[in-house]
Order: C-alpha cells, then sequence, then structure tokens
C-alpha cells in the first residue's frame, strides 16, 4: 500500500475521499493516455479507502481484546467484519431553506401556560355494565357496550315526546364535531396570522345570534311554566 497521503482528505463517514493531487500528464483531455492515468488513480484510492476501514476493524478487535473474556458482550447476529463508521465530516448545502416554527394555536398557548401536558390514553378501561375491562375503541369498545344497552330515554319536560331522541343525540354530535372543526380551523389561521380575533364571519355571528335568541325563549318558557 502507498503510504504517499499528501493532498488527501479522508470522509470515511460517507467512504469518500477527496483527492487534490493533478495527474502525471500535462495534456489535454482528447490524450488516449487520459482515461488510463484516471483509472489508476481511482483505483489506488478506493484502495486507500478500503486500507483505511480495515484499520478501523483493527482497532475494533484490539478495544475488544483489551476486554477481559467475561465482561465481553459479542453481537452473533452482525458478521466480524461489521464495523463502526465514523461520523460524516462533510458539510453539504441544505437543498431547501430551514423550516421555519410553527406558531403555536391557542389550545397550545392556553395548555403551555397552564403547564398541561398530553398523556397518551391505555387502550383498556373498565366497563361499569359487564363489570369487565374493554376496548376504548374498535369492537366491543365501551361506547358501542354503552351504545346497545342505551334503548329508553325518558321524555323530559317540555320536550316533544313524538321527536326521536336518538335522531336528535347524533344530530346534535354531528353539530358539535363540525363546530369543533371550525375551531380548530379558526385557531390554525390566527396562529398564522391569516384571521384576527374579532374576525368572525357574518354566518357565524347570524348562528350565535340565533343560538342565543334560543336559549333565551327555552329560558322564559320554562319561568312560564313555574
Amino acid at each position: 500500500m502507498e503510504t504517499d497521503q499528501t493532498n488527501l482528505t479522508y470522509d470515511l463517514g460517507i467512504l469518500t475521499l477527496f483527492d487534490s493531487n493533478h495527474l502525471k500528464f500535462k495534456s489535454d483531455l482528447v490524450d488516449p493516455s487520459f482515461p488510463k492515468e484516471l483509472e489508476e488513480q481511482s483505483i489506488q484510492n478506493i484502495k486507500r479507502i478500503i486500507h483505511n476501514l480495515y484499520a478501523l476493524k483493527v482497532q475494533k478487535d484490539q478495544a475488544l481484546e483489551a476486554i477481559p473474556d467475561e465482561h465481553q458482550v459479542i453481537d452473533f447476529s452482525q458478521s466480524q467484519y461489521d464495523i463502526k463508521l465514523p461520523p460524516v465530516k462533510t458539510v453539504f448545502p441544505r437543498h431547501k431553506k430551514i423550516p421555519e416554527q410553527k406558531a403555536l394555536t391557542k389550545w397550545e398557548r392556553f395548555a403551555k401556560e397552564k403547564g398541561i401536558q398530553k398523556t397518551k390514553r391505555s387502550r383498556m378501561v373498565f366497563d361499569e355494565i359487564t363489570k369487565t375491562w374493554v376496548p376504548r375503541w374498535g369492537p366491543g369498545s365501551i361506547r358501542k357496550i354503552q351504545a346497545s344497552t342505551d334503548i329508553i330515554r325518558d321524555v323530559k319536560p317540555g320536550e316533544d315526546p313524538n321527536e326521536d331522541p336518538f335522531e336528535k343525540k347524533a344530530k346534535t354530535k354531528q353539530l358539535q364535531r363540525e363546530k369543533q372543526k371550525y375551531n380548530e380551523l379558526r385557531n390554525k389561521m390566527e396562529a398564522k396570522g391569516l384571521l384576527k380575533k374579532d374576525d368572525i364571519p357574518a354566518t357565524m355571528k347570524q348562528m350565535q345570534r340565533k343560538n342565543k335568541d334560543k336559549k333565551a325563549t327555552k329560558k322564559a318558557l320554562e319561568i312560564g311554566r313555574i
């Protein structure tokens, strides 16, 4: 192996050798000797990379031999020629700009101020109906068990006895989901500065006004019955 390492820069982390030496001949690229000279230089540099990789294996074996036999931990799933490459030295330019830090949504800001941390809920929950542990989601989940046993509803004073309570509940849940999606979208737009706090669409203002009127009318009727 040739020992001259002048103008050679190794980056074994990406199995690369940068050779800054000039080729021996001084002719142009059409010279028939150019491909041969380039091939010889490339083969020589590949040998240098392999030699340095073998040196890493020797260091690994020497470090293993320095450990007493009873304290050695050998991974038999790996080949004896497996080596750990050193960290990459070459700094490559980014293709895209560094991503900007995302602005916190209204809920994320609130959770950060109150110290609320997101926790992962357990998969199994205790069901009071069957007195067993059942899945939280999927087939045989606690929600499906509760839905299968929820077959009778009391008609409260002021409610229409001919109205389907289960259909009413489904519509209420659907409305809540749509409202939740709207609030999530609004919070994201506020976080990005695309929407101000007071910029509520006219339709939403009308819906809020109608809801307030309905609540006031319902409360007045209840007071009248008393």
